[in-house]
């Protein structure tokens, strides 16, 4: 279980650098560590542990694939997060997405809250999904297209965070 731990935080921890400094999270590093993470479930736990593996992807993409179409996440970041369920499995990965939407959350307001434009910041994201709904997802647009670097924020510094606390043993 330890290397499962040692090995999420790498992952989470590398993504998160990756994010900071380019914005995107490489393929090939998210490809690596869920081959690793994928023969490591295999060993240590068998099919049993690969079925786990299944089950956290799917949630995953059934949770927060549906933010892709509206383009306010990144496939990068629903990747990184798929890859870290491999480590976590089904049950962990739902507080792993908990925790790290809530830290990203709380982070996102109190930037609104010094920038002073919490309600120009929600009266943009209102326009963005109504046009998104009437345009249809096929001519979508980034959420992020239209906004200032400052309003954007790396998601995968607070997977990292939510994959401190797994590693840690809060859920």
């Amino acid at each position: 279980m330890l290397i499962l731990k040692i090995l999420i935080l790498v992952l989470a921890g590398g993504a998160a650098l990756f994010d900071l400094r380019t914005r995107r999270v490489p393929n090939l590093y998210l490809l690596a560590f869920a081959g690793a993470g994928l023969v490591l479930k295999g060993v240590l736990f068998g099919p049993s542990g690969l079925l786990d593996v299944l089950g956290a992807v799917l949630l995953v993409l059934l949770l927060i694939g549906w933010l892709f179409l509206f383009r306010m996440l990144g496939a990068g970041d629903i990747k990184l997060f798929a890859v870290c369920g491999i480590y976590t499995g089904a049950k962990s990965v739902l507080y792993l997405l908990l925790f790290s939407f809530l830290f990203a959350g709380v982070f996102a307001f109190a930037k609104m809250v010094g920038g002073g434009n919490v309600k120009e910041r929600f009266r943009a994201f209102s326009r963005y999904v109504a046009d998104t709904l009437a345009q249809g997802f096929a001519n979508r647009r980034s959420y992020l297209a239209d906004q200032e670097e400052g309003h954007k924020v790396c998601m995968a510094v607070f997977i990292f965070i939510g994959a401190l606390l797994w590693a840690g043993g809060v859920y």
